[in-house]
């Protein structure tokens, strides 16, 4: 009987430890694909900066622009992302330090991916 209530139990620890696991990789999978994708995004925004001409860089303040809303679907549930961005720009005497940041929303925490590059203006 003894044997028996201790491999109950042993299995009960396993299996809860196992789910738990599991819960938390998948949490862990949606979270890092929602950064993948504000990188993704980051990247394209400093690329179409970068080829333009360096005097016409201008801010872009969070909420001036349209957000980028990306529909996917992971482990079977449809989910809906919502990106929006902003763009910095601090001119010095001959650079111009550009920041691109894209906000995102997961449950009730806001995360940021940012990407900052220093162009030279004195050409």
């Amino acid at each position: 009987m003894l044997e028996t209530v201790l491999a109950a139990f042993l299995f009960a620890t396993i299996s809860i430890s196992l789910i738990s696991l599991w819960l938390s990789h998948y949490r862990l999978q949606a979270q890092t694909q929602h950064r993948v994708v504000a990188q993704y995004v980051c990247k394209q925004m400093m690329e179409e900066l970068l080829s333009q001409p360096v005097s016409t860089i201008v801010p872009v303040p969070r909420g001036s622009k349209p957000s980028i809303v990306i529909d996917s679907m992971m482990n079977g549930h449809a989910r809906r992302v919502v990106y929006d961005f902003a763009v910095t720009c601090v001119n010095t005497a001959n650079t111009k330090d550009v920041t691109v940041q894209v906000f995102w929303s997961e449950g009730k925490m806001e995360h940021e991916f940012h990407l900052e590059t220093m162009l030279f203006s004195g050409y």
